[in-house]
């Protein structure tokens, strides 16, 4: 009884890595001291073109927690109709969902994308984002964002992320966003400035307005969205890679922190690393006659780092493909 009750453990332990979508057809027994696992899914059914998640091989369900990384959630910008690309078994899900339709990705941390209402990068002071988790389809709406202040009338949303799980209070969303300022009613285009606009969720409802902070700059220089490497959240702090530089916001304390980074990040993951671009369209089954640009933003885990990167054909482009790194969660 031993043996039967640890290896339950460890199963369930296993388990909770696994998508919520896909635990309706998990079914448990045990048969001699031993415990027989199986998804209730037809041969067809796991090799469906239509399904959001497979689990992994049954055999090895135990060890599903070292197994399953971040998956890649990418489309045309704008598109409904997505793709999530599986990188342990090298497989790919679609998927078509209207949150979809007509927005953009801005980041993704704990199995949430944060994204935009609009795929424009025009220039405003009115920005609506939200929620959307691509396994369970769950949307949540978060406050609108009106930036008032006369000095920066028109802004770009440039990332999103989140502090920890967004069911629970003490979260934080934040959005990375980039102003024009204007001097004598003179736009100063090739120097946007960026900000944190962030806002909290408390008793169980996201505060309806949005505090900001500014970047400190960085030899003289003014921090903007496309210098950023990579984003950390935690619960009380966000850390940004930026020109070599790890810069350190706290929420409660309102304090930035700027240090050098180490030369070589531990915990960096790149599943692409060394393949050239025409390899990785391959791989993601984007058209190789396309001339085509495809733009990833990472994500940070508790085991790993994946930076934001940009490959690009070196025609014009014709396709643009969005991505993020989305954690596998249940």
């Amino acid at each position: 009884m031993q043996f039967v009750r640890s290896t339950l453990l460890d199963a369930l332990i296993a388990i909770r890595e696994i998508p919520r979508v896909c635990l309706h057809s998990l079914n448990i027994t045990g048969q001699c001291g031993r415990i027989k696992l199986h998804f209730g899914l037809t041969k067809q059914q796991l090799h469906s073109k239509e399904s959001v998640c497979i689990g992994p091989n049954f055999n090895q369900l135990n060890k599903c927690k070292t197994l399953i990384r971040s998956w890649l959630l990418y489309r045309e910008m704008g598109s409904g109709k997505a793709r999530f690309y599986d990188t342990v078994r090298k497989t790919l899900h679609y998927k078509e969902h209207p949150s979809l339709e007509g927005t953009r990705f801005l980041g993704s941390t704990f199995g949430w994308v944060v994204m935009s209402n609009s795929v424009s990068l025009q220039q405003r002071n009115h920005h609506q984002t939200f929620l959307f988790n691509p396994f369970t389809l769950q949307r949540d709406e978060l406050p609108s964002l009106i930036i008032g202040n006369p000095q920066y009338p028109r802004t770009v949303v440039r990332y999103g992320v989140l502090t920890g799980n967004p069911r629970e209070d003490n979260t934080y969303v934040c959005l990375l966003i980039d102003d024009f300022r204007i001097y004598d009613f003179m736009d100063v285009m090739n120097h946007p400035r960026l900000h944190i606009y962030y806002v909290a969720k408390r008793n169980g409802n996201w505060s309806q307005h949005w505090l900001a902070t500014s970047f400190p700059a960085l030899n003289n220089l003014p921090i903007h969205g496309s210098t950023i490497e990579s984003i950390s959240p935690c619960a009380d702090k966000i850390s940004f890679i930026i020109r070599g530089h790890s810069f350190d916001f706290t929420f409660q304390s309102h304090d930035w922190s700027v240090r050098e980074t180490q030369e070589n990040d531990p915990i960096e993951w790149n599943p692409f690393h060394g393949q050239p671009f025409h390899q990785i369209k391959h791989r993601l089954q984007i058209s190789p006659q396309i001339p085509t640009t495809l733009a990833i933003i990472g994500t940070k885990t508790g085991r790993q780092r994946v930076k934001n990167r940009t490959w690009e054909d070196g025609n014009p482009s014709v396709s643009y493909i969005e991505g993020v790194w989305v954690e596998v969660r249940a």
